[in-house]
């Protein structure tokens, strides 16, 4: 067995660009950052701060104001805009999704937002993945052994999902390799259970939470 270690890193910025946030005009701002960007988070709620806007920063993943991919409860859902401190998209969207609710995304340079209009073509999406699932006899289960990512549930997800008359079949990997679906092309759609990007990037992929109401 190999070792496995977990080293968080901080990103190193030399100069951040912050006027590009003036841009943002709601009073009360909730900030949140991935773990990369925790240190630049106090520079960033000081200067909103000075310019008049009551900056909200709670409890997060595993620090304050710290948000993950598949968890968002570093956001205030009260407050009139939300920034995210990270690099690209993948957070942003993941955690918009998730709070339903449009999001700024700050990188140290430039400032980007996730609109309701990027939520809705997600969202439309997600319909077109749930009646897949639903006709579609045959379903694969993707279950990673990554730490975090594990799920504790799956046992209960696959019998949930058999009682609907589905013959499944389980993939249980470290990574998932998307490239090996096409080894198996008599299977249209799988359920995710570990990191929610997934579900994001592949039409044949839909999240847990997205098909949670079809298991009841």
């Amino acid at each position: 067995m190999v070792d496995v270690f977990y080293v968080e890193t901080r990103k190193k910025i030399d100069s951040l660009n912050l006027s590009v946030l003036d841009s943002i005009l709601g009073k009360t701002i909730s900030l949140a950052a991935t773990v990369q960007y925790l240190d630049i988070l106090p520079t960033v709620q000081r200067y909103l701060e000075k310019r008049g806007h009551n900056v909200v920063v709670k409890d997060g993943a595993y620090y304050k104001g710290h948000v993950v991919g598949c968890q968002a409860q570093a956001f205030d859902l009260d407050s009139d805009d939300f920034l995210l401190l990270c690099d690209g998209s993948f957070h942003g969207l993941n955690n918009a999704l998730l709070i339903n609710k449009e999001i700024n995304v700050f990188n140290g340079e430039s400032l980007i937002k996730i609109e309701q209009k990027d939520l809705d073509k997600y969202y439309k999406e997600i319909k077109l993945k749930q009646n897949k699932f639903l006709i579609n006899n045959k379903v694969g289960l993707l279950i990673s052994n990554k730490m975090g990512q594990k799920s504790l549930s799956s046992d209960i997800v696959k019998n949930n999902i058999e009682k609907l008359g589905k013959k499944l079949y389980i993939f249980e990997c470290d990574n998932v390799d998307i490239g090996e679906f096409e080894n198996f092309n008599d299977i249209k759609i799988f359920v995710n259970t570990a990191c929610f990007g997934l579900g994001i990037d592949d039409k044949r992929i839909i999240n847990l939470h997205d098909i949670i109401e079809f298991l009841k």
